[in-house]
């Protein structure tokens, strides 16, 4: 009878173990995390605080043309040649949208504007891009100096606008850093071809019908390596 108890307790002793040994060995641990990945975003900037209560607003046009080299007054200037040209930033804070009317061959003007870093990561710009609404306008606008960051590209030729596009252009492949929350200050020098004829320049084209273009920079993470990877400094 004692060696049937004892045998009895045996064998309930080897469950209970049993038990606890299936219990150890089904526990779970769980681990909960988080990734949030970094945002790539740039903006133009509208205004910037230079003071108290100064504000520089943006996009800047400045007229450059030969009338201004033959040292005539702004007022005679504008009489003679009413050149009107604009400039806008678009809704999304993407695109630089400008306006020319009355123009002629020979005019010029600069327009001056600020990119920003707003993300949360390191980028660069690599590229400008270009639209327009009239292609002989185009062909006929010529950019002759743009100015990047503390890059400055003179171009001994100017080039027409409907070229920049190419990836083959001074203002593709560019490599400027723009590190997260810096401004850089990017400004473009055009003309209008001298050899453009009335019929591919309308100089009655005023602000009712004008020509209009966009300007767009193109921006990749810093250490993007064009190839599909990403390159880490070690």
């Amino acid at each position: 009878m004692k060696k049937g108890k004892f045998l009895a307790l045996a064998i309930m002793v080897a469950i209970m173990l049993m038990g606890a040994g299936y219990a150890y060995w089904s526990e779970k641990v769980v681990m909960n995390n988080t990734v949030k990945t970094g945002e790539l975003d740039v903006e133009f900037v509208e205004k910037e605080k230079k003071g108290l209560w100064d504000w520089t607003y943006y996009p800047k046009v400045e007229i450059n043309d030969d009338l201004h080299d033959l040292g005539l007054s702004e007022q005679t200037r504008r009489n003679g040649a009413p050149v009107a040209v604009s400039a806008s930033i678009s809704e999304n804070k993407k695109t630089v949208n400008v306006t020319v009317a009355n123009m002629y061959p020979g005019a010029g003007f600069t327009v001056k504007n600020k990119l920003e870093n707003t993300g949360t990561i390191h980028a660069k710009v690599t590229d400008i891009k270009f639209s327009w609404n009239d292609d002989k306008f185009a062909q006929n606008l010529l950019l002759k100096k743009i100015k990047i960051g503390n890059e400055t590209i003179t171009l001994q030729t100017p080039i027409p606008l409907y070229v920049l596009n190419r990836n083959d252009s001074p203002v593709a492949n560019l490599q400027v850093q723009l590190l997260k929350g810096e401004k850089i200050d990017i400004e473009y020098y055009f003309e209008i071809n001298r050899n453009a004829t009335e019929d591919e320049i309308n100089e009655n084209r005023g602000m009712s019908n004008p020509y209009t273009f966009s300007i767009e920079a193109i921006v990749r993470q810093l250490n993007d390596r064009y190839d599909g990877t990403i390159k880490y400094n070690k």
